[in-house]
């Protein structure tokens, strides 16, 4: 959550900043700019800088490329929590196994078949479930959430990297 939310940084002055570097001729500023920022969306644009020169279409792909590299580091790790989402309820089932089992061991041992005698493995069992399908559903939200959020990372680095190639064909660049 920390990882996808300071690369959302809103800096909605970064590209008009950058648009104007450039048109200045100040090349060096918008570099230096794009390493100040530190986000997803310099990184893409310090890419498009250094390509300045070059057929748009190599600029293009260097930044697509960029972005692609900024995405995969953002969602790095964005996999453990679909795994928890996945496992957790398995793991909540293995716990409602072992209450059966210990119910019916409870009542193999005495005979008993009392609500007394076999009540601790139903607290095991029903424990066991909730805790699993809890962990689960919490995981399944925020990796949903997270997701949500790195697709609109990817549409910023979309809308910035178009942006910047405006900038660098507008008549006069």
């Amino acid at each position: 959550l920390i990882v996808v939310s300071k690369s959302l940084g809103n800096d909605k002055s970064f590209m008009p900043n950058i648009r104007d570097y450039l048109m200045s001729g100040k090349i060096d500023s918008a570099r230096e700019l794009c390493r100040a920022k530190d986000t997803p969306i310099a990184h893409v644009i310090e890419k498009g800088i250094s390509r300045l020169g070059k057929p748009t279409r190599e600029v293009s792909e260097a930044m697509e490329s960029a972005g692609q590299q900024e995405i995969a580091r953002v969602e790095k790790n964005l996999h453990f929590l679909s795994l928890v989402s996945r496992i957790a309820p398995m793991i909540g089932f293995i716990g409602t196994i072992i209450g059966v089992i210990t119910i019916f061991h409870k009542i193999g041992l005495s005979g008993d078949i009392s609500i007394k005698g076999i009540s601790n493995g139903l607290y095991i069992k029903m424990f066991s479930s909730a805790a699993g399908l809890l962990v689960g559903v919490i995981a399944f939200l925020f990796y949903h959430v997270l997701n949500a959020m790195v697709d609109n990372l990817a549409k910023k680095i979309e809308h910035s990297s178009s942006a910047f190639l405006d900038v660098i064909n507008e008549p006069g660049n």
